[in-house]
């Protein structure tokens, strides 16, 4: 039965009476999609069957009351109050909450566990919002076209662009090995092992604002023990195919304009002397 609310309420208060409200609401259009899928572990690194999903928006999502199903409607997963996404951040939802934690003890913002298991063939996993109707689905299957990589090897199904089909092929391939649950695919993976190495010397603040744009982007580098003639940055598409070389910087503030990218999902790896460091562009 449907729940009906009073529009109004008359409540007999005097002076000494202290009212506190809270408010709790869900944006008129949520940007919230499903970005990895782990639905066969290799044996020897099995962390269970995990999705993670992201805010690609502005606005922090209350999940409470959304739900998650596989293909069918029997097990549900009703999302627990106290669920927020908060703008560019990541959630993730596994089956096996302990081989999850053994797998990935870094790893802090995930939820467990769901009542159901992903199929190694092939499945549908659905997104339902708090007003139970279906908000996002992706079926996903483990022989071609689909990325046949993330099947059992340690890799995981990884979504190349938010703004196109969800149950393309062709969106989708097959990220590093362990995967990159509840943060930006890190493509650490296509580097050389020598790049690898080296990567964490530096410690360096870098900020992209704003990520997600619609016009331009402008990176910021703070590091004391980097000169500008060490720095080079390189925009590479989900693929791994340069799209573009930047001009050698004249500050730590670089403005990357917009024009001639497509409206996507990016890698802009960034040079610091010897080290290099990846960070995830948005266009639209």
């Amino acid at each position: 039965m449907k729940k009906e609310f009073a529009k109004s309420i008359t409540v007999d208060v005097d002076a000494n009476d202290v009212f506190k409200a809270h408010f709790t609401a869900t944006p008129a259009d949520p940007k919230l999609i499903m970005t990895e899928i782990n639905y066969l572990s290799n044996p020897e690194n099995d962390s269970g069957d995990w999705v993670e999903l992201h805010n690609y928006g502005d606005v922090a999502i209350n999940l409470y009351g959304w739900a998650l199903k596989s293909n069918g409607d029997i097990n549900v997963f009703e999302i627990p109050d106290g669920t927020f996404i908060q703008p560019g951040a990541y959630i993730v939802f596994v089956c096996d909450s302990q081989k999850f934690k053994v797998q990935y003890p870094e790893v802090k913002n995930f939820i467990g566990q769901l009542p159901f298991s992903l199929m190694s063939s092939g499945d549908i996993i659905r997104l339902f919002d708090y007003k139970k109707e279906l908000y996002r689905m992706v079926r996903y299957k483990s022989n071609d076209p689909w990325p046949k990589e993330a099947s059992g090897t340690g890799r995981t199904l990884e979504l190349k662009d938010y703004l196109k089909e969800l149950n393309s092929s062709s969106n989708w391939f097959a990220g590093c090995i362990g995967g990159s649950p509840g943060m930006a695919f890190q493509d650490t993976c296509e580097l050389p092992k020598k790049e690898v190495e080296k990567e964490n010397k530096l410690n360096p603040t870098i900020t992209i604002k704003p990520n997600p744009s619609n016009m331009f982007l402008v990176v910021e580098i703070i590091e004391e023990d980097v000169e500008l003639e060490d720095i080079s940055l390189e925009i590479y598409d989900m693929t791994g195919n340069l799209v573009r070389q930047l001009p050698s910087p004249v500050s730590k503030t670089i403005n990357i304009e917009r024009k001639g990218l497509a409206n996507g999902v990016y890698i802009l790896k960034i040079k610091l002397k010897d080290n290099y460091f990846n960070k995830k562009l948005i266009l639209f």
